[in-house]
């Protein structure tokens, strides 16, 4: 609607006036401008959530992989620690020890 500022009244004016505006009630102005930033503020919320979300997902992901390595390397250093202590077998031994393992009728043989 328009509204006449020289005569206060409502409705249109005539033709000849350039002194209308158009006329929205200031609580039309402030519930639009509060809906505004109530959905502003709702995105914004939103995204901080998404960004913490995903910062958590990293730390966590750099958590898993640095415990990973860690085990890795414990079972490296258990090898390792394995090999040390195992007596050295000569050839001769490890052909014994292929044979004792090996199928029983491929055993028979040789």
């Amino acid at each position: 609607m328009f509204k006449n500022i020289n005569s206060g009244g409502e409705g249109f004016d005539d033709e000849n006036s350039q002194a209308c505006v158009l006329a929205t009630p200031i609580e039309e102005d402030k519930d639009r401008r509060e809906k505004d930033r109530t959905e502003r503020m709702g995105r914004e919320k939103k995204k901080r959530e998404r960004e913490t979300e995903e910062k958590e997902r990293k730390k966590d992901r750099r958590e898993r992989e640095i415990k990973e390595r860690e085990r890795e390397e414990k079972e490296i250093e258990e090898i390792e620690k394995k090999r040390r202590e195992e007596p050295l077998v000569g050839v001769g031994d490890r052909i014994g020890l292929a044979i004792l393992t090996a199928d029983p009728p491929l055993a028979a043989n040789r």
